[in-house]
């Protein structure tokens, strides 16, 4: 057996089946990632993906967050944010984090968190530790120990098969509306914070959605308002154009029959 065998775990996912098709996954014993650069000053941006951008008030916005890049990375959070009186605590949670199961399986987003005040909050991104790691991480090589070392795929770049106890993607959130919710276009603001090696750094990202006014929601409604006021519009014209001809008859000068000479 070979000493580079015994610095790879092999972790069998039998929890996370990935929605498409991947590598094995690996993880080295000494460390995260073992990839080109893996120990230089990392660079990481936050995805936010929106499972529906219109949303009918009482309907919950649901959102996954990904993460992407390579480097050194530790002590990183999200910061969430939006407009009051729209999200409905009541309900409301996000589900993240990393878990390894005593079957050396995975759990991804396995914690499960309540958000009291889901207009504004922090998640903090916890991950696992091997034994011979110095901090615990989710951003772990997503990749087969024979991989070529230019391939940098890291776990929260993908996208698992959701079970009873782990939503399958880095960060989910399941925000509920208030049934009061004022139609309009709202921003989510994403603040991501983590530290690179050297120093901390970040990126802000937004992303758009809209609460359906009541004739978007019904779009029968919608359609009949729109046959109606097409039939206005031609049943006035047609009552101006009638009018109109009325006066025009009316006030056409009328030529008189010339009188009849008499013959001789």
């Amino acid at each position: 057996m070979s000493s580079k065998f015994l610095f790879i775990i092999s972790i069998h996912l039998s929890i996370i089946s990935l929605a498409q098709p991947g590598p094995e996954l690996t993880i080295d014993s000494l460390r995260p990632r073992n990839k080109i650069a893996f120990d230089k000053p990392g660079r990481y941006e936050a995805v936010i993906q929106l499972a529906r951008t219109e949303i009918n008030a009482g309907q919950p916005l649901e959102i996954a967050i990904f993460f992407s890049g390579y480097g050194e990375i530790s002590g990183s959070k999200i910061f969430f944010s939006t407009a009051k009186g729209v999200l409905n605590p009541i309900g409301s949670y996000g589900m993240g984090s990393l878990r390894l199961n005593e079957n050396n399986s995975l759990s991804i987003g396995a914690d499960k968190e309540t958000l009291s005040t889901p207009e504004s909050f922090i998640l903090s991104l916890k991950g696992i530790r091997m034994p011979k790691w110095e901090n615990s991480s989710q951003y772990i090589d997503y990749s087969s120990a024979q991989s070529d070392s230019q391939n940098i795929e890291i776990l929260p770049e993908w996208r698992t098969k959701s079970t009873s106890t782990s939503s399958g993607v880095p960060i989910y959130l399941h925000l509920n509306t208030f049934d009061s919710a004022e139609a309009g276009n709202y921003t989510i603001t994403l603040v991501y914070t983590y530290f690179n090696g050297i120093e901390w750094a970040g990126s802000t990202q937004t992303a758009s959605f809209r609460v359906r006014n009541i004739l978007e929601r019904n779009p029968l409604a919608l359609w009949i308002i729109s046959i109606l006021g097409i039939v206005t519009v031609v049943g006035s014209t047609i009552s101006w154009t009638y009018s109109f001809i009325k006066w025009l008859v009316k006030h056409i000068p009328k030529k008189k029959p010339e009188a009849l000479k008499p013959t001789a």
